[in-house]
């Protein structure tokens, strides 16, 4: 395993392994990206303000719908749609 590389898995929906690729690391947490926390505070659904997505050196401008998933009461994740303008 190399450290600064990330192996991406693509699965059917059997769960069997369709391919495997490896890619440089990218260093990406969404927990700190504004639509996350907009989303987690307002414990609902946002859309977000135009923003440059973290899409290395493109730059693309979008915006973000977002709305926080629960499981028992416990947040556990953001599922989120991302559209370029």
């Amino acid at each position: 395993v190399n450290p600064s590389t990330d192996t991406l898995i693509y699965r059917n929906l059997e769960g069997g392994v369709i391919k495997k690729v490896s890619q440089p690391k990218i260093i990406y947490d969404p927990r700190t990206r504004p639509w996350y926390k907009d989303a987690e505070s307002k414990k609902g659904f946002i859309w977000s303000s135009a923003y440059v997505f973290f899409s290395g050196a493109t730059k693309t401008m979008g915006i973000t719908a977002a709305s926080p998933v629960y499981k028992k009461n416990q947040l556990v994740g953001i599922h989120c749609t991302m559209k370029s303008l």
